[in-house]
């Protein structure tokens, strides 16, 4: 079985439980860990099969799975690129009725928010070319699955009580964070900020190493009755937030060189770290039961052990075992993502625990 085929058997065989999507999570960042441009492969391989695949009781639980424990694995990895793509793929294979009741009032709402964005965005270009800095501003609406989750917190019916949809950018050329709180004290001198929405990511980066001051303001037009989020950050800043750690690595690999910055070498570091205490060395294999379970075992065992961990009793009145759909003898070795069923001597019954 090759990797992206034994990696979607363990999403999409194992039933949802807390401790389940523990113990995949576990399993995820441990083989991701030191190879994050497999997941980033993994996801593509996953994006290109559900976009072209007709909608089907696999891909919706694909789907299901998806948001549960890799959406997140993604966070963790700073792959925000592949994660809005497959978010909002998802979001409307395993909900259709609900994106399609978010996407029509995000089209209303894109509609009736464009002339305020273009006026905004005039205002903070005026403000910021008086500066002299070299910079661009942009902007971004938050996805729809993003959007959902925000709703579904907030306990909101309309999408048009959320206040934080559109996000503005400023992305400054200079590889200089010091820049980047010039033009924070510039904002704040113009307009009004909230003082508790605002967030330092500069100076304490968040673990996947996104790095970014994001700043809420009111006032910016007289006519504007809610406050608008700005983000600022250095270009490279931005690259590293549109396309995570995979890619510096990536890069790094074929330049045959070290990353790019010594903040990339700390995550690395990190999760190559998280990677060796998390699987121990590749000291267990995860292997799943009938009932849709994960099971992990120390690395050797065989369909006896996985027995004998289910209840002893199994262990001994055991003849063979079924392991994906094959009979094996007792002491057939396992590996990642087998699914077991145990044979017993009474009457030679699969035992379904």
């Amino acid at each position: 079985m090759d990797q992206y085929h034994l990696w979607l058997r363990l999403l999409c065989s194992v039933r949802p439980t807390y401790e389940n999507d523990e113990l995949l999570t576990t399993y995820f960042l441990s083989v991701f860990g030191s190879h994050p441009e497999d997941l980033e492969q993994f996801l593509a391989s996953l994006h290109d099969v559900l976009r072209s695949s007709k909608i089907h009781e696999e891909n919706v639980t694909t789907a299901v799975q998806y948001l549960r424990i890799l959406s997140p694995l993604c966070d963790r990895f700073g792959l925000f690129e592949q994660k809005s793509l497959l978010d909002t793929l998802c979001f409307r294979i395993s909900d259709p009725d609900g994106y399609s009741h978010i996407e029509q009032s995000f089209r209303l709402y894109k509609k009736k928010s464009s002339l305020i964005v273009r006026r905004i965005t005039k205002q903070l270009s005026l403000l910021l070319e008086s500066s002299g800095i070299p910079c661009d501003i942009g902007g971004r609406y938050k996805h729809l699955y993003s959007i959902a989750k925000k709703m579904k917190v907030k306990h909101y019916r309309s999408l048009l009580s959320l206040q934080d949809i559109f996000a503005f950018r400023i992305i400054v050329e200079e590889h200089d964070p010091r820049i980047c709180f010039d033009l924070l004290n510039l904002l704040h001198d113009t307009y009004t900020p909230i003082a508790d929405r605002f967030k330092d990511y500069i100076s304490i980066p968040k673990v996947n190493g996104y790095q970014s001051i994001h700043t809420v303001l009111t006032g910016v037009t007289p006519d504007l009755t809610f406050p608008i989020e700005v983000q600022i950050r250095t270009r490279a800043m931005h690259e590293f937030s549109e396309h995570g750690l995979a890619s510096h690595w990536l890069y790094a690999r074929a330049k045959k060189t070290t990353l790019p910055q010594a903040r990339e070498r700390k995550l690395l570091e990190h999760y190559r770290f998280l990677s060796d205490e998390l699987l121990q060395e590749d000291q267990q294999v995860f292997c799943i039961t009938p009932k849709g379970d994960l099971l992990p075992l120390q690395a050797g065992a065989t369909a006896r052990d996985f027995a004998d961990r289910i209840h002893t009793e199994l262990g001994c009145t055991m003849t063979a075992a079924m392991v994906n759909e094959r009979i094996v003898e007792p002491d057939h070795l396992l590996a990642h993502g087998d699914c077991v069923r145990i044979i017993t001597a009474s009457s030679n019954r699969v035992h379904a625990s």
